[in-house]
């Protein structure tokens, strides 16, 4: 899959320690080295203080204390087997070590050179603007890039999160633009969950999701991309591409015939109607303007 992903132009990888236990670093390191992929022609992110089971103690222990931060990227790269990494986010915010610890600790690996830049997942606007005021007054480097869920039924960080990014430069990258599979239309309204899925595997994570208001919200797209002749994921797609504010989102493809649709997309241009409709499309909880 990564060599398919690679022939099709991506360049930026995205991991975490705490994918797998560690074993999507390794795989994502044994391709660099196995097919001698230039380190300079890949942008590789990974992350630090992930959300995992309470078996998986070795992650959770240390938090984003200045000890564990030094030990887990250090673990992260030898993974990886690279010297460096592009983008070091931190997973989850850790309400047990203090915002200036976490930044300096991440401040050291930059002036290291062991990492190029930072990042901050699933954050809210406060966390974020409270990081950069003691950034700036301790002299620490800042998170230039933030990652949360960003699809079209998951768009809270649309009333606050993303204009304060615009604001301040700070790149944002979204995951899940088809939220988990939901908006691929494949999950039914009291169905069981397909075999080898995201919801059949790790349901808990995603039951959330399944609302009343969801299942109407994906109907209604789906009858919307059969009307203008392409498939759902591909609207999707098309929607996240044309969404400025959004400078990057990843994707989880498990099989090529999934990256067809990323494909498909770019050759789609929303027309204003297309957009007028999507609008209407949008839930009340979610009315900013999806342009």
């Amino acid at each position: 899959m990564l060599n398919i992903a690679y022939a099709f132009g991506i360049n930026y990888f995205d991991t975490a320690s705490t994918y797998g236990a560690g074993n999507s670093e390794r795989i994502l390191g044994k391709w660099l080295k196995t097919f001698n992929i230039p380190r300079d022609k890949v942008v590789i992110s990974s992350k630090i203080h992930g959300n995992v089971p309470r078996t998986w103690r070795i992650w959770r222990k240390g938090g984003l204390s200045k000890k564990h931060i030094s030990r887990e990227l250090e673990l992260s790269l030898k993974r990886l087997q690279v010297d460096y990494l592009d983008l070091l986010y931190i997973h989850v915010p850790d309400p047990n070590t203090s915002i200036e610890e976490t930044l300096a600790a991440l401040s050291t690996a930059v002036d290291q050179g062991k990492v190029r830049m930072l990042g901050a997942s699933n954050i809210d606007v406060e966390y974020l603007s409270r990081s950069l005021e003691v950034s700036k007054v301790n002299s620490l480097a800042e998170y230039e890039v933030v990652q949360n869920e960003y699809n079209f039924i998951k768009r809270n960080d649309e009333k606050d999160l993303l204009p304060f990014c615009a604001g301040n430069q700070i790149k944002y990258v979204g995951y899940g633009p088809l939220s988990g599979g939901l908006l691929t239309g494949k999950y039914q309204k009291g169905g069981k969950y397909p075999k080898n899925t995201r919801f059949y595997f790790r349901s808990e994570l995603y039951e959330s999701k399944l609302t009343d208001q969801t299942f109407s919200t994906i109907e209604t797209l789906n009858k919307y991309a059969q009307s203008i002749g392409i498939a759902l994921p591909t609207l999707m797609y098309a929607w996240l591409y044309e969404k400025s504010a959004v400078d990057s989102f990843l994707i989880g493809a498990r099989n090529e015939s999934q990256f067809k649709a990323l494909t498909d997309a770019q050759q789609v241009q929303l027309s204003d109607h297309d957009w007028k409709e999507l609008n209407k499309i949008v839930s009340d909880d979610h009315k900013a303007p999806c342009k």
